[in-house]
């Protein structure tokens, strides 16, 4: 099972919604910043290949352009084709934009 010291709290902000998920598969409730997050859960939880996921996981500390930064994951996922990676939940079409993620698709993690 996977779990992790240092995390983001959601929800602290009161610009942020926060949804709960009741995940069977990982035995508690697992909280989520928007409605496509909380969607994201329930093909999380029923897919067979992921085996773990959670909300939030880590952030991870990088310098860009000599600023240093933190991204946190929406979920960290645990599948048995792929082990540990970690996802980013988006509309399509912002994905479509030419400069969405511009500075992350430098970030290796």
């Amino acid at each position: 099972m996977l779990a992790f010291m240092y995390s983001r709290k959601g929800g602290s902000s009161n610009n942020q919604s926060v949804y709960k998920f009741a995940s069977v598969k990982m035995g508690k409730v697992i909280r989520v910043e928007s409605s496509l997050e909380y969607d994201a859960c329930f093909h999380l939880e029923y897919s067979k290949d992921i085996t773990s996921f959670v909300s939030q996981p880590c952030g991870v500390e990088y310098v860009l352009n000599g600023i240093k930064r933190t991204f946190f994951p929406d979920f960290l996922a645990e599948s048995q084709k792929h082990g540990l990676h970690y996802l980013e939940i988006k509309r399509l079409n912002l994905n479509l934009e030419p400069n969405f993620g511009k500075e992350n698709r430098q970030l290796k993690i």
